[in-house]
């Protein structure tokens, strides 16, 4: 079954990573949010394919798989998909973030904003 943190913190989460890759546009962070961004865009609706493998359906399986080539990309295991570590990165550590499996967002996102927002972490 697929858990993913609720819609509402995943859209603020996605803010805080396009407001970070618009403000600092760093080349050595920038694939890293445009991944993030990647991610969140998918687990959202917001685009019709997962980032690195296509697939179309959000289910538990297609999550873990993408979670699984980011981590083969990141570490460039042999077979890895041929992107960028630093967009592999961030593909990751949304994908984690949104499953509950890290602790902090790509982007930084704080315990006060989630609670601007009248959520909980």
């Amino acid at each position: 079954m697929l858990r993913l943190r609720p819609h509402r913190l995943l859209e603020a989460a996605r803010a805080e990573a396009v407001t970070d890759l618009a403000r600092t546009q760093h080349k050595l962070t920038d694939g890293y949010m445009r991944g993030a961004v990647a991610a969140f865009d998918w687990l959202l609706g917001l685009v019709p394919a997962a980032p690195i493998t296509g697939a179309t359906e959000i289910t538990h399986a297609s999550v873990v798989e993408v979670e699984r080539l980011a981590e083969d990309a990141v570490y460039r295991r042999r077979g890895a998909p041929d992107v960028s570590p630093g967009w592999a990165n961030g593909v990751n550590h949304a994908v984690l973030w949104a499953r509950g499996r890290t602790a902090d967002p790509p982007a930084g996102y704080t315990d006060e904003l989630a609670a601007a927002i009248g959520l909980e972490l």
